[in-house]
């Protein structure tokens, strides 16, 4: 299924700086409720996964630059194994922090992050 969401200015296979945009896997070095820069001089798209490990609600957000942007929400009938998810731009030089809560016990699934090559 195709999201149909508009790249930022410039952004497309390759950044404003010509540099080649690859999906990185930051879920290491990354946390719930822990303030990040975009450092880069291009836009950067963030997809975070919040996974329930037990019943009951998840819900994950996302804020850049202090603007909640995203906001998703689900509700595990039974134990864990279900999932919510966000997808967000973030402009150059805007810092940005994801937030998951709920009885469903979320934790972090997936945090990837479509930024130009080599940058960590």
């Amino acid at each position: 299924m195709a999201l149909g969401l508009p790249l930022g200015p410039a952004l497309g296979a390759t950044g404003g700086g010509g540099r080649p945009l690859v999906w990185q896997n930051l879920a290491a070095s990354r946390a719930f409720s822990v303030g990040y820069v975009n450092t880069t001089s291009e836009y950067i798209r963030v997809s975070v996964n919040a996974q329930s490990t037990a019943a009951g609600y998840v819900v994950i957000s996302a804020t850049v630059g202090g603007v909640s942007c995203a906001l998703s929400e689900i509700y595990a009938p039974a134990g864990g194994g279900y999932s919510a998810s966000v997808l967000f731009e973030v402009p150059p030089g805007q810092s940005y922090s994801v937030n998951a809560s709920g009885s469903g016990a979320p934790s972090l699934g997936l945090w990837a992050e479509l930024a130009p090559a080599g940058r960590q």
